[in-house]
């Protein structure tokens, strides 16, 4: 054995002891990129000249306290026939000697972010090839190494991945002997593997069935399997060699001519094994282990017999499925006039129940060769021939049914009985050499009426992990308009397919042709599975809302009656005196709730279905997301959009402009309080006495918080009829100031932490630096922990958390939101929008480090002064939202921008300017009361899909966001119209790139300013796509792609020409009209009118309707 020095990087020979060492595992490159024996033999190389991949395994060896290293490239001379064949029978000692093995992933990328990149690692080329099986189970220690030689963990760590995606079970990977894995589940484990010679698909097997035979190369790869099975036979009793071609189905009727031609009775690759992967020894103490006697071109073995009532011979094996313990598989045989067996072609073993096939064995002689219909034979019958598609780069790997292939031949049985009318379908499956590349399933279809027959053929794509099975089965349910394709497109090659008649044959010839351009369309069939799974889910989920609806308005009926007396009650109180009284109605209420307790548990488990179902709905609306240009593609529509007997909601997601202009005054920030919930015993008792305690003080509480009200006439409004809340408020706050009675400057504090509390709060953060997260946290910590200790369980907190990433990225990535919230005790969550009423005022908190720009300094202070102004247009007092800027470190600069804006008489009303050291509610002195525990159901959840799955987004600029569209969920409430992304403060003119291609106005395309009127556009757009089955716009040219210029010919086929003055002011108008205002038919003027897009409209408002929307589009 010869080891390289890791470090003189010479070669060393070892007889016997050998000293110990790393190994490579790896898949190969193209033959000059490899270090050959003689390279290293031969030249003087340094390690500046190593391929990588040897460098890096000479390199970590060295780093493991390993001298020496072993690479199959450059440690045996593969021009000696005899040493390369000593070699390949010695290889799986050798990765099982190695201390350690590193297997090189070259083509999985794990990038810098640090996340294990699954998808890559189960789909790698490593996972594909035949040799590196014996170097995954061979070694006790390997670990896996991507492209960069980043670490991706080891075999035992990753043992449950491999099993789950690859299908080997885990103790196998985790030092179980593979001598107690069957021979068939061990061929299973090869048998979607492939090699670049086709005899190395047996020579790879050798050491994980523990034999030895010589290398004959130009044998082929089926005789040198079946030599392999033969030594396998010679050493072993395992009877589920012979299980191959095993299904789970029941076996069909055969043809009693097919039942005379053999199939040879071992199989002619690992891949006849697919199936048998739980496939296990039985150990029936009554059948004693069977000795094969191979002589005579024939197999001997007892068996049991078994006929079927249409008098099919089956001989079962010792063997069968590990989940299926009263079963055994039994493979089909076919007796001779000699008294011998075969076993025919095109049948496939069975598993069958041990209980109805009790009978003794027998000695069977089975034949050995395979046999080849005449041509007689095939003339007779209906087929389909495939024609050699090399010319396209394509290989035909895979048909199901399996039992209707004739690979040698490359025909595909059909049925032969006239009787039978029905269209039968076999599906195959193409592929190409490169790696990455999608299959191409072609769909043949055939059908016999009397004697006249006819077939056809249908096209489509999938990824290669797709199971053709799968596809063969679910056929029936994907839509229709999947089917009659005759073309289709991956990345790299656009094939067309046909079927024609050969009369002189009487065969049907499938031809697969390379076109020199792509169809308009190309079905991709793994996205039809994965639609159909997710329409399943969908109605699923749609059924559970429904019953978990009925059940909710049980349990709302009750508090509907308590809610309207309780209204009622309000109305009437004006003075303290019927304050008390409300507060004794409120008690006999809760007595009433305890006299319902017996229903407490109904109501929980209600609770938690019901979370439990928006964690699917979630789940289900994520999957979606992304999915849209896949659906567009796939000639979809608007199909999971629509569901009859259903109301809609339409979200649209789009670009959303800085914090401060948009996102933190935005209407979804109001909150209402929930109904409150069913209350245990306990909680009953403790509601009680917290009511008798707000009776005995409510006198002086009241006195306190008239005083708060007449300081502050906003809050007087707003929360006039709520004295018991603020009362409530009140005690909580002194709960946690508990020495405020010994310390009057506590008044104050008690009476700010209040007033914090009723507001809503949302943290707008802008840090820059790393060093004041920790400053920042805290601050935000406390305020949470602040605001979950007031508010009543119920009501609902209100916390929205908005921030921006330490590098100044305009979004923060996931695993940043994930490392700042699972820092803190309590999660801080956006409230979910419950109404848009407003419910609470609104308070912006603020923390800065540093000083805005001139510029953005009086961009700033005009954005509060615009909120004031839109607030009183709207109704509501400027105070209605509430700045609470808050200075971060001790920045000069900083204090110089706070003191301005202390100073401005125009923002004064609405903001709170607080120097870092001047911080007045002093929440270091909050604490705790005795026994308080936290009620996490006051936070509604941060919005959970941003937080497990963020929507895929792009970042433009500071200003510039695009979030993917969103494909709508159906739900059972009404439209809502939710954020066009284009809110800006102040009546400037803007001429950004904004809006997602469809919805585009003019004024977008041409590049010109544009102001609040592309609002009224997307308005008009967004209310068609509600109401009409297709867009109004379409926008792609010949070749499927979004094209501007065919974008404006619609909006002139649709509005008219545009006037000349509005070309003039843009920019590059005159690249589509002349002078004189004429189209340069850059693109055709499609010939379409409003009235002919809104031809499926139906109902008396329609006229009225269209002429909406004329206008708003002129």
């Amino acid at each position: 054995m010869r080891l390289i020095n890791v470090n003189t990087l010479k070669l060393e020979e070892f007889q016997r002891k050998v000293p110990r060492y790393a190994i490579l595992s790896h898949t190969w490159g193209a033959d000059h990129e490899e270090l050959s024996f003689r390279d290293i033999n031969e030249c003087n190389i340094g390690k500046g000249s190593l391929p990588f991949k040897v460098a890096k395994c000479c390199e970590q060896a060295e780093k493991d306290g390993l001298k020496y290293a072993w690479v199959d490239t450059c440690c045996i001379d593969k021009t000696n026939s005899v040493e390369l064949g000593e070699a390949i029978n010695s290889m799986f000692r050798w990765y099982n000697g190695a201390a350690v093995c590193y297997a090189y992933l070259a083509d999985v990328t794990s990038g810098y972010n640090r996340s294990f990149p699954l998808a890559q690692f189960c789909s790698c080329r490593w996972f594909q090839r035949g040799w590196t099986l014996q170097e995954l189970l061979a070694p006790d220690s390997l670990r896996f190494y991507d492209s960069e030689w980043r670490y991706l963990g080891t075999k035992a760590n990753r043992s449950s991945t491999i099993e789950r995606k690859i299908g080997i079970p885990r103790r196998f990977l985790q030092g179980t002997a593979l001598g107690e894995a069957s021979i068939a589940q061990r061929m299973s484990w090869a048998s979607k593997r492939e090699t670049k010679r086709e005899e190395d698909i047996a020579y790879c097997l050798l050491g994980i069935f523990d034999v030895n035979m010589p290398m004959i190369y130009g044998e082929g790869g089926v005789r040198a399997f079946t030599r392999l099975q033969r030594k396998i036979m010679r050493s072993s009793k395992d009877e589920s060699i012979l299980a191959w071609g095993f299904q789970a189905i029941e076996p069909p009727t055969i043809d009693s001519e097919d039942l005379a031609v053999s199939a040879g009775v071992l199989a002619a690759s690992p891949a006849d094994f697919t199936n048998c992967g739980e496939i296990v020894p039985r150990k029936d103490k009554a059948k004693s282990p069977t000795t094969f006697t191979i002589e005579g071109g024939l197999v001997r073995i007892s068996l049991p017999l078994f006929s079927t009532i249409t008098g099919e011979v089956f001989g079962l094996l010792n063997c069968g499925p590990q989940h299926e313990r009263k079963a055994v598989v039994g493979i089909p045989l076919s007796d001779k006039p000699s008294g011998e067996y075969l076993r025919p072609q095109g049948r496939s073993s069975y598993s069958f129940s041990i209980d109805k096939t009790r009978a003794p064995a027998q000695p069977v002689y089975i034949q050995i060769g395979r046999e080849k219909k005449s041509v007689s034979e095939v003339s007779a019958q209906n087929y389909f021939y495939i024609d050699d598609p090399i010319e396209t780069g394509l290989e035909l790997i895979e048909v199901e049914p399996q039992s209707r292939w004739w690979k040698d031949r490359s025909l595909i049985m059909t049925s032969n009985d006239p009787a039978d009318d029905t269209t039968q379908q076999t599906w195959t499956r193409f592929r190409t050499e490169g790696e990455g590349s999608s299959d191409f399933l072609v769909l043949l279809e055939f059908q016999s009426q009397g004697s006249q027959v006819q077939a056809r053929c249908h096209l489509m794509t999938a990824s290669r992990s797709t199971s053709l099975v799968d596809v063969a089965q679910r056929a029936s349910c994907i839509r229709q308009d999947a089917f009659g394709k005759s073309g289709a497109s991956d990345s790299t090659h656009s094939i067309q397919a046909s079927v024609e008649r050969d009369s002189v044959q009487e065969i049907f010839v499938v031809k697969l042709t390379a076109t020199a351009s792509p169809p308009s369309v190309t079905i991709d069939a793994t996205f039809e599975l994965e639609v159909l799974m997710l329409k399943i889910e969908l109605e699923s989920i749609m059924k559970d809302e429904d019953d978990l609806r009925l059940e909710a308005e049980y349990f709302d009926k009750p508090e509907e009656e308590t809610i309207s007396s309780f209204e009622s009650a309000k109305a009437s109180l004006s003075e303290i005196e019927e304050e008390i009284k409300r507060l004794n109605e409120q008690k006999v209420r809760l007595l009433k709730l305890l006299n319902r307790a017996s229903r407490s548990v109904r109501v929980e488990e209600f609770r938690q279905r019901e979370a439990i179902l928006s964690e699917r709905r979630k789940s289900f609306a994520g999957r979606l997301d992304g999915r849209q240009q896949a659906v567009l593609n796939n000639g979809y529509g608007l199909l999971l959009h629509q569901t009859p007997g259903r109301d809609t909601v339409a979200v649209n997601s789009s670009a959303n402009p800085s914090v401060v202009q948009s996102s933190s005054i935005g209407h979804s920030g109001w909150v209402h309080g929930y109904d409150e919930p069913m209350l245990s015993d306990t909680e009953v008792e403790e509601a009680e006495a917290e009511l008798a305690e707000l009776v005995d003080s409510e006198v002086e509480l009241a006195k306190v918080i008239d005083e708060m009200f007449r300081r502050d006439h906003f809050l007087s409004q707003l929360f006039s009829d709520k004295r018991g809340f603020i009362i409530y408020l009140y005690k909580k706050a002194l709960d946690m100031y508990p020495d405020s009675d010994q310390h009057p400057e506590y008044k104050n504090i008690v009476t700010d932490t209040i007033n914090v509390s009723m507001h809503q709060q949302v943290f707008y953060c802008a840090i820059g630096h790393e060093d004041r997260w920790d400053v920042q946290k805290k601050f935000v910590k406390l305020l949470a922990k602040l605001t979950t200790q007031v508010i009543p369980a119920g009501k609902g907190v209100a916390l929205r958390f908005i921030n921006r990433e330490v590098d100044n990225s305009p979004n923060l990535t996931f695993e940043r939101v994930q490392k700042i919230m699972d820092s803190m005790p309590l999660r801080l969550v956006y409230s979910k929008i419950i109404s848009q009423s407003l419910d609470r005022p609104l308070l912006i908190t603020i923390t800065i480090a540093g000083r805005p720009e001139t510029e953005a300094e009086s961009e700033f202070m005009n954005a509060i002064r615009e909120c004031g102004r839109k607030l009183e247009r709207a109704g509501y007092p400027r105070n209605t939202v509430v700045f609470m800027i808050y200075q971060i470190g001790t920045n000069k600069k900083t204090v110089e921008f706070l003191q301005r804006l202390q100073g401005d008489p125009d923002i004064l009303p609405v903001t709170n300017v607080i120097p870092h050291h001047k911080y007045r509610l002093r929440m270091e002195v909050i604490r705790d009361r005795d026994g308080l525990e936290y009620d996490y159901r006051n936070f509604s959840g941060l919005e959970d899909s941003e937080i497990e799955e963020p929507s895929p987004r792009k970042v433009l600029g500071p200003e510039r966001t695009i979030y993917t569209s969103h494909i709508v969920v159906p739900g059972n409430g009404l439209p809502l119209l939710s954020d066009f992304g284009e809110a800006r403060f102040s009546e400037e003119e803007h001429d950004e790139d904004i809006m997602r291609n469809l919805y585009r106005a003019p004024e977008v395309v041409l590049m010109m300013k544009w102001d609040n009127k592309v609002d009224v556009w997307s308005s008009a757009l967004m209310t068609w796509d509600m109401v009409c089955s297709q867009t109004l716009f379409d926008g792609r040219n010949s070749d499927d792609v979004f094209d501007d210029r065919v974008h404006l010919a619609e909006m002139v086929a649709i509005m008219g020409p545009p006037p000349t003055e509005f070309i003039k002011r843009s920019k590059v108008g005159s690249i589509f009209w002349d002078e004189d205002g004429k189209w340069k038919e850059l693109a055709p003027v499609p010939n379409m009118t409003l009235e002919e897009r809104a031809a499926n409209i139906q109902g008396p408002n329609k006229e009225e309707f269209l002429k909406f929307v004329r206008r708003a589009l002129t």
